[in-house]
This record gives structure tokens, sequence and C-alpha cells, in this order.
């Protein structure tokens, strides 16, 4: 028996996925399902990422394991390309790759929790913040060192073995950093964790977006909520604005430029920086760090490199190790936090608001946090055709492609209603 699907017995239509016996179903995406499964061969659990093959997307060459090359869409091809190119403890696995005439299946060492998931269900001390975020900062600096940016940083996107071990996932929406600066798709990255210049529609960019979804993770988890809740890119840069205030020449040269900064400003007026007011009750370090990763100006944000190297990850508390982590014997997924959160939504009378968050300050072991320097590139590949140089490309025609199927200007979509003013949010579990 193969992997399963609402009854559907996969196997009997894909004979290459018989390898596998299902579980259930973990998770659901834009661009496909994810499944939990068995490996018959060696017993060890799985997770199977189905994906629909679109047969009007441009391909790119991938070898397989035989060593033949095959005809794959581009943005799947990429994905492929990039998980076999990265080779880090902090990336998560890819296994096999499993082709079919409508699907391509993806099998990944299977991560029991993602971060989403432990955000909603523990407080985490300021040992622990640190543990998952060094481990994050580990492996996004492996990842911008070996020429990838994510492009989708946010906190079910991180994935938390039982043992603690967090990894990077989900690289479907990654790309080869530009040696030379060229137009990328601006439409990526989960909205609440979008940069300011991907929303003002600066199309040539860099690594530096994938920390300010960091920096936007991080605050998650020092506040456990999302911090920039926006119901689409008009509201999202008013969030922003309000938080880390509206830009200038003089502390973004260029932003005027955008082709949305100028009727976007005289909309709604020059906002003042106010993160460090809205995060008063913050570790200070931890607030320094936290404005480096938040600032509007990408030339000047902070490198993953660089935060390894900060004061708040070199003082005490400082981090624990990543077996010292509460980590529950149920899996703690995003899905899971969604599935429950409808539960209580259905009971009211049950469901209790979480008490605002203290971060404790509590003994750890005294270890000095790894230096950056045990960060190393990634051996070439044995896939001839599967380095990060051959994928470019492919790359910049789909975020072409991409380009073209968006709307002229994110502020001619519908709007949603006028946010609550940050003045009146809570920061709390």
């Amino acid at each position: 028996m193969g992997v399963s699907e609402g009854g559907e017995i996969l196997s009997q239509e894909f004979p290459a996925l018989e390898r596998y016996v299902a579980v259930e179903s973990i998770g659901r995406g834009k661009y496909g399902k994810v499944f939990l499964a068995t490996d018959k061969q060696t017993s060890e659990r799985v997770a199977i990422k189905r994906l629909r093959v679109d047969p009007k997307e441009a391909t790119l060459k991938v070898r397989e394991a035989g060593g033949e090359l095959r005809d794959v869409p581009a943005s799947i091809a990429i994905e492929i390309k990039v998980l076999r190119l990265l080779n880090n403890d902090h990336v998560v696995k890819l296994l096999d790759v499993i082709y079919a005439a409508t699907d391509i299946f993806l099998v990944f060492e299977y991560m029991k929790h993602d971060l989403c998931g432990l955000i909603h269900r523990h407080k985490f001390s300021a040992p622990e913040i640190k543990c998952y975020l060094k481990q994050i900062l580990e492996g996004l600096h492996y990842c911008h060192l070996n020429g990838v940016m994510h492009r989708d940083i946010k906190s079910a996107n991180l994935l938390v073995s039982g043992k603690g071990v967090l990894k990077l996932a989900d690289f479907g929406m990654s790309t080869p950093i530009p040696e030379t600066p060229r137009p990328l798709h601006c439409g990526v990255v989960t909205l609440w964790n979008r940069p300011p210049e991907l929303l003002l529609g600066f199309s040539s960019y860099g690594p530096a977006v994938d920390m300010w979804s960091l920096g936007c993770v991080f605050a998650e988890l020092l506040v456990c909520q999302s911090i920039l809740p926006g119901k689409d890119e008009k509201q999202q840069l008013s969030w922003i604005f309000k938080m880390c205030g509206t830009p200038d020449e003089t502390s973004w040269p260029g932003v005027s430029k955008s082709p949305v900064y100028a009727k976007f400003v005289a909309e709604n007026g020059k906002k003042p920086r106010r993160l460090r007011k809205a995060f008063n009750n913050v570790d200070p370090r931890a607030l320094d760090l936290l404005e480096q990763m938040l600032t509007l100006n990408p030339e000047k944000r902070i490198t993953a490199e660089q935060a390894l190297l900060s004061d708040y990850l070199w003082t005490e508390p400082l981090a624990c190790a990543p077996a010292e982590l509460p980590i529950s014997h149920e899996a703690c997924t995003e899905m899971r936090s969604k599935l429950d959160r409808k539960k209580q939504h259905q009971q009211p009378q049950q469901h209790q608001q979480p008490a605002k968050r203290k971060l404790e300050r509590v003994d750890s072991l005294k270890r000095r946090p790894p230096t950056p320097s045990s960060v190393k590139k990634a051996k070439p590949s044995s896939h001839g055709s599967s380095t990060i140089a051959t994928a470019t490309a492919a790359t910049a025609k789909r975020d072409e492609q991409q380009q073209l199927k968006a709307s002229p200007s994110p502020w001619q979509r519908s709007q949603a209603p006028t946010p609550k003013p940050w003045e009146t949010a809570t920061l709390a579990c």
C-alpha cells in the first residue's frame, strides 16, 4: 500500500510510491500536500511532498539518480537543485525524488514539529529563544554563503525534531543570489513576513529579504504572536511604517523611486519609529538585534553572519542545548495549531486568554556559541547539472513569468478594513 489521500491509494496510480506506506496528511500549501509515511525498506518515517506539474511552465534539466536527464518544471527543479546542493545540519534533507505523469513527489526526512506550532504551545525562556534563533541563523548563513536566498522564512517553515534540532524547510520559493543585479519577483515571502523593499515594488534585491523575515520570526518568539498581521500589501506596509517609521531619502536613499511610495506617504503621512517603545519589556540586547533585523533600508540590515556574533547571543543567559528545549511528544505544527484554534473558536466559553509573556531569566549551560567561521560552503554536488549556477536562468524566467501574472500595482487590489492602530495592539502570549 502506498501513500493514500482521502481513501485513494496513490501507489495504484503511481507504482514508484509502493515503497512508502501512508500514515496521515500533515500539511497543505499553495503548491501541494505533505504526507507522513513509512519507508518500508528502512522503517523510517518520512515526509512526502506532492507537487502538481504545470505543463505550461518552463522546464529545466534535472539529473536523476541513474544519471539520466529529465525535464522538470523550473519551480520544482530549482527546489530540487538547491536541496541537493545544501548539506547542513540546519537544512532539511531531501532523500528521494519520485516522478509521475502529472505529479512529482519529494521525499524528506521527517521532522515532528514546526516552530509555529511550538510557539503556540510553549512560553520560551531566554536561553530557549537564543537556541532556536542561533540554529536558524546558522542555517540561513550557510544558505547565503552558498548563494541561496530562501524567500519564505516563517515559523511554519522552520522544522524541529524531537531532539530540538531546527532545520530550514520549504525551498519552493528559493532562488540563487544574483551575481549582478537583475529583476526578481516581488510577490514572494509570506505577507506578514514580507520586507518593505518587496512591498514597495523594488525587484532588485538580495539576501537581506530573509533577514527581515527572520526579524519577524524573532519577534514572534519574543512575544508569542505575529507583530505585523496585514491583510493585503497596502495594509502590510501600513503596519510596517507604524512600527518601524516611514523611510525617507536620508534613511533609505532611493526609496522615493518606488512606484507607490509617494502616493502611500501622501495618503498616510509619515510615522515615527516606535519599535523600542512597543518592545520596552524585552531584553535590551534582544531589542538591539531585532532593530537591526527590522531595518527598513536593506543595505543597512544586519546579515546572518553579523547576527551570529551579536551581543545578544554572546551574553548570559546563553543559549541552551537543543536537547534541553521543551519538546512535546505530540506533534506541534502550524496545521495542528489551526485545528486547535478552530476548536477553541467553536467553544468560546472554554477558551482562556493566555497570560502576558515575561521573558524568563533561567540558568543555562555556559557554552560559548560557535562563530560563523565554522560554517562552510557546500562541496560540489555529485549531480552535475544540479548546481545552483544552472538554475539561475530558469529562476529569472520563472520570476519574469510571475511578474507578468501579477497585478500592475499592489494597491489596485481590493482593500481590507483599516487595521487597529499599533498603539492598541497587545504583545502577549
